[in-house]
C-alpha cells in the first residue's frame, strides 16, 4: 500500500472521527431517516477502529474494517432495532471505547520504569528536558487521565440518571470543545508556570502531538 494513501486515510478517518458526533447527534434526535444515523454511526466506529490501527498491517486493518462492517450490517438488520438507537449506542459505545483506551494507555505509562505519555511527547519538541520539566509532565500526564475518568463517569451518570438529549449531548457535542478546552487550560498553565524559561508555542505542541502514534504495535 503505498505511503501517500496510507496518510490520506489517517487524514480522512480523523474528520471522519471529528465530525461524526456532530452529525450523529443531529440525525438520532432530528426528523431525518433514521437509517442515515445507523449508516453514519457504523462509518464512525469503522473510522474509530482504522484511526486506532493506523500502524497495523494493510491486510490485518482491512479484515477488522470487512469483520466490522458485516457486524453493524448485521446488527441493523434485526427487527425491531431503531436505527436511530444504534446511532446512539455506537456513539456511547466510540465515546467509551476512546476514553477507556487513552485512560489505559495514559496510566500505563506511569508505571514505574516507564515514561510518561506527555514527557515522551515533550521529548520529541524540546532540545533539552530539565528535571523541573519532566517532573511537570508526569503531573500533566496525572491530569489527562483524570480528565479521561471524569468524562467516563459524567457519561455513565448522565446515561443512567438524565434524559438521552443531554447524555447525547455530552458525549457528541460538547466531547471535542471539553478536549480543546482541557488542552489550553494546560497550555496556559505551563506559560504561567515556566515564565521565566524557554517554552515551546502551541504550534509545535500540536505538531508533536500529530507525530505522536497511539499504537506501534504490528499484529503477528
Amino acid at each position: 500500500m503505498p505511503a501517500g494513501s496510507g496518510s490520506i486515510a489517517g487524514s480522512a478517518s480523523f474528520i471522519l472521527l471529528a465530525a461524526a458526533p456532530f452529525l450523529v447527534f443531529h440525525l438520532t434526535l432530528g426528523s431525518e431517516s433514521p437509517w442515515l444515523a445507523g449508516i453514519l454511526a457504523t462509518a464512525q466506529i469503522t473510522a474509530m477502529a482504522g484511526f486506532f490501527t493506523r500502524n497495523w498491517m494493510f491486510r490485518y486493518r482491512a479484515v477488522l474494517m470487512v469483520v466490522l462492517l458485516a457486524v453493524a450490517a448485521a446488527v441493523m438488520m434485526l427487527p425491531g432495532l431503531p436505527p436511530r438507537s444504534f446511532g446512539l449506542a455506537v456513539a456511547g459505545c466510540c465515546h467509551a471505547i476512546a476514553y477507556l483506551s487513552l485512560l489505559a494507555w495514559f496510566a500505563m505509562s506511569l508505571r514505574s520504569g516507564r515514561q510518561p505519555v506527555v514527557t515522551s511527547f515533550a521529548r520529541r519538541i524540546r532540545r533539552t528536558m530539565p528535571d523541573k520539566v519532566v517532573g511537570y509532565t508526569r503531573q500533566v500526564t496525572i491530569a489527562w487521565c483524570v480528565f479521561f475518568a471524569g468524562q467516563l463517569a459524567v457519561s455513565l451518570g448522565l446515561l443512567l440518571l438524565a434524559p438521552m438529549t443531554v447524555w447525547s449531548i455530552f458525549v457528541n457535542l460538547l466531547n471535542l470543545p471539553l478536549l480543546v478546552a482541557m488542552a489550553l487550560a494546560e497550555f496556559g498553565y505551563r506559560l504561567v508556570l515556566f515564565r521565566h524559561e524557554p517554552h515551546t508555542s502551541l504550534i509545535d505542541t500540536l505538531s508533536g502531538l500529530r507525530r505522536a502514534r497511539f499504537t506501534s504495535a504490528t499484529p503477528p
